[in-house]
């Protein structure tokens, strides 16, 4: 039945199996017990589908024939019975079952295979509690960022292709990320190739397990007479990036140039808004000194977190980080202008992946955009092949595809989110609009309506980070919707126009900066109020949402048994504006009819 209703739900099983698996294969808790694990998963999964394809041959044999014969007729009658319900209800559900089950072992398997290519590797060789001095051959993966790591100034994600250690070179696969002293450690190109020395450390993060820290520096003096840092040949360009990564690395360099002009709050938000990084958080070579400091002065970091406080405090922290909204934004226009154009579905479709890798390649990389461009892609196959887009299946398959092309994604706090938030959008929107707007406008249901169920998705997963719940997060999500679509389409005709025409790319960021700073007066309004924030456990959670589902239930059993007595009244209702109008219209005329008959009483008198 979920597969015919408005939602396709069929796939939601198998979603959360495999992200469970995932999530519990690729803990650190478990590592030494992972071989024993798998071999007992898979020997489990080889039993359940032999079991189940015994099981279809006999219902496949016994079909159409009489069985128990040896019985009774009544004893024989009621055990055929039985058996040929159970038999026929587990027909229906066979292949979900195998579907199931195929996509969890598909899972398994990846994540065995990411843990003998992590035990093949030369990082395995390593402890978690030495340093060691190392030279490696990487590839940059994203754009140089600032650090708050003591001693350093930036840091950048890589991938290390080979590693030298003890006059030994060795090949790798290794995540990690390379942390630079000094300015010419820190001018990095996204996709070029590089041989970094420094000493290699056990990170912190669950994605890069280990950390690069290049060498010190020397300081000498120049050919023109000043003093300047640079390294001991600890960082060394082997292979320049690509035509495509250079024009990416100066559309995004051409952009963040021009919001530093502007003044502090929107040179922080427009950035985080448009491509998802802070202004504060974005490095750039141009506002970097000899010595490598930076030239953002300590009250620019400080406004930078007291504005992250605010919105996460006000409950829009959500804004700060680049999702579906852009990606949604780009394959509209894109659609629309093919439609017009009456072009073939593949034609669409081909279009919708370009817009999707082009808004991809543009943001700054991150969970929530990985899993935003995956849905993209699946978008593109539905419109290929002429089928209805469904948002809950279109989830689902991305899910699935991003597990079994990286397990990591179960254990990733940003990707959990963004697929909570989308998935209770994307299933609990509607039908709470509609109740809403029973009693508020339309133009103000929809917006409410997507942001609780955006918080009631999350919140599971946020107070286990941060016990505490934003309770006006629905009243400032309705005020800031506003100005946060000004902020997000001016942002991307900074963009777009920057790197062309830097003075409207610089018009485009100052009209977005204004739209973030009544973002930002609204948060700091919000932050002052009391009980602007409460303190909540997961327990008390736990309780709270048992409570609103028991609520929930009997307002639905009591509004189901309300519509079965006036189920005429469905056809037509009218709506709450108009209903409004009435009611007020008819008790401004009962009032002034009072007020006749009394003055008149009055004159009889």
């Amino acid at each position: 039945m979920f597969g015919y209703s408005r939602h396709d739900f069929r796939l939601v099983i198998p979603v959360i199996l495999s992200w469970s698996v995932a999530a519990y294969l690729m803990c650190d808790l478990v590592a030494t017990r992972r071989i024993f694990v798998y071999r007992m998963l898979l020997i489990a999964c080889a039993l359940i589908l032999t079991g189940l394809a015994v099981l279809s041959m006999i219902i496949t044999k016994s079909r159409g024939k009489r069985a128990y014969k040896s019985f009774s007729l009544t004893a024989g009658l009621s055990a055929h019975t039985v058996v040929h319900n159970v038999f026929n209800s587990f027909v229906y559900v066979r292949t979900y079952v195998l579907l199931c089950v195929c996509i969890v072992m598909c899972v398994i398997v990846r994540c065995d295979l990411d843990w003998l290519r992590y035990n093949a590797d030369v990082q395995s060789e390593f402890s978690s509690v030495n340093s060691y001095d190392i030279s490696a051959v990487v590839k940059i993966n994203s754009p140089v960022m600032t650090t708050h790591v003591r001693g350093f100034k930036c840091s950048v994600q890589s991938r290390a292709l080979s590693i030298h250690k003890d006059g030994v070179r060795q090949a790798s696969s290794m995540l990690m990320r390379i942390y630079g002293r000094s300015t010419a450690q820190c001018n990095l190109k996204r996709g070029a190739l590089y041989e970094v020395s420094g000493q290699l450390k056990k990170s912190e993060y669950i994605r890069e397990k280990w950390m690069l820290q290049i060498g010190k520096t020397t300081l000498h003096t120049s050919s023109k007479g000043n003093f300047a840092n640079e390294s001991l040949d600890s960082v060394r360009l082997i292979r320049d990036a690509s035509g495509i990564d250079n024009t990416i690395n100066f559309i995004q360099a051409q952009f963040l140039a021009q919001t530093s002009k502007l003044d502090v709050q929107a040179a922080i938000l427009v950035p985080g808004i448009t491509i998802g990084v802070l202004g504060s958080d974005a490095y750039l070579i141009d506002d970097m000194d000899q010595d490598g400091s930076s030239n953002r002065s300590t009250s620019l970091r400080m406004e930078a977190k007291k504005v992250k406080d605010a919105f996460r405090i006000a409950g829009i922290i959500h804004v700060l980080a680049v999702s579906g909204g852009h990606f949604a934004l780009a394959i509209s226009a894109v659609t629309w202008i093919l439609k017009r154009w009456r072009v073939y579905r593949w034609i669409r479709s081909i279009g919708v992946l370009c817009a999707n890798c082009a808004v991809f390649a543009m943001m700054y990389p991150s969970d929530s955009t990985v899993r935003a461009f995956a849905m993209g892609f699946v978008t593109a196959g539905y419109t290929a092949v002429g089928r209805r887009i469904q948002g809950c299946a279109s989830l689902c398959t991305a899910i699935i595809i991003l597990l079994l092309f990286d397990p990591s994604y179960a254990v990733s706090i940003g990707f959990s989110l963004s697929c909570a938030a989308v998935f209770g959008i994307l299933v609990c929107t509607k039908p709470l609009a509609d109740y809403l707007m029973h009693v508020m406008p339309r133009k103000l249901a929809l917006p409410c309506a997507v942001t609780i169920s955006a918080n009631c998705a999350t919140l599971p997963i946020s107070v286990g980070i941060m016990p505490s719940i934003p309770i006006y997060a629905v009243i400032s999500n309705m005020v800031v919707a506003i100005p946060m679509d000004i902020a997000t389409v001016c942002g991307l005709c900074a963009l777009s126009i920057s790197w062309i025409i830097p003075e409207a790319g610089l018009a485009c960021a100052w009209i977005a900066g204004k739209a973030t700073e009544v973002i930002t007066q609204v948060c700091f309004i919000i932050q002052r109020l009391p009980f602007a924030q409460v303190t909540c456990t997961a327990e008390q959670l736990l309780g709270v949402y048992c409570c609103i589902g028991l609520v929930a239930l009997i307002i639905a059993w009591v509004i189901s048994q309300k519509s079965k007595k006036s189920a005429f009244e469905k056809s037509y209702r009218i709506p709450v504006k108009q209903r409004w109008i009435q009611y007020w219209s008819q008790m401004w005329k009962d009032t002034l009819g009072i007020e006749r008959i009394l003055n008149n009483g009055g004159a009889r008198v």
